[in-house]
């Protein structure tokens, strides 16, 4: 008698967000608004983290905003990409800036990227940071 084996379906990482995130131990959060022309969508000041004495600066999209994948990266790509340059000048100048995407997942689960969406992300010219969550929810 032979078994069946089934293959498992694939599931597609949940409750994903998006951020671009920019970082410093000398962030100056309202420089880096005026400077972008951005508004943030959480800023931690340096020194209030003791795990992590770097400020931070995000311009995040999640579950709240859409629980759709490529819309939350769609809404933080068209914030970032009119302002590329700013954002590589301060790459550049020392800040540590990329773009975070971070879900719960487990050993078998996938994110999926469009060609349209990989090209928009290597636009941007900043590092990628995947950032899968594997504690049970």
């Amino acid at each position: 008698m032979e078994t069946e084996r089934h293959t498992p379906v694939p599931q597609e990482w949940a409750l994903t967000d998006v951020a671009l995130v920019i970082k410093s131990r000398s962030l100056d959060s309202a420089m880096l608004t005026q400077r972008l022309g951005l508004t943030p969508t959480l800023v931690v000041e340096p020194g209030s983290d003791r795990r992590d004495p770097s400020g931070e600066w995000r311009l995040q999209c999640d579950e709240r905003t859409t629980r759709d994948f490529s819309e939350q990266l769609d809404a933080v790509l068209s914030g970032a990409l009119p302002v590329r340059e700013e954002i590589l000048s301060l790459a550049s100048e020392g800040y540590e800036v990329y773009l975070r995407i971070y879900g719960f997942t487990h050993h078998e689960a996938t994110i999926a990227f469009s060609q349209s969406e990989w090209n928009r992300i290597s636009q941007l010219g900043i590092s990628l940071e995947l950032a899968p969550n594997t504690n049970a929810r």
